[in-house]
């Protein structure tokens, strides 16, 4: 993975570097649920926040935050398109 150094404000060159660095992780989580897991691992119950240290030092938190509920929901929508035969394969997996 490439990262490009940005200048602070640059909302958009953060978000796409945070969802970068966010979709790169996921890509060692071999099944559709267990990405859905890693991501929500990071929302902080009772709010519209997620918590990631490592991503709050790469970019802003607002933008952290954003990435993060992008990516969840991209995950999430992953699942929900899986027909339920291959939901189930997953869940053996």
């Amino acid at each position: 993975m490439h990262l490009t150094v940005v200048r602070k404000g640059d909302e958009q060159a953060e978000f796409e570097i945070a969802t970068s660095v966010l979709t790169s992780v996921l890509a060692g989580v071999p099944t559709t649920l267990g990405k859905l897991a890693w991501i929500s691992a990071f929302r902080v119950p009772d709010s519209d926040e997620y918590a990631h240290p490592a991503l709050d030092q790469l970019v802003c938190h607002k933008v952290a935050v954003r990435a993060a509920r992008t990516v969840h929901e991209r995950r999430f929508y992953d699942w929900l398109g899986l027909g339920l035969q291959a939901q189930l394969k997953d869940l053996v997996l």
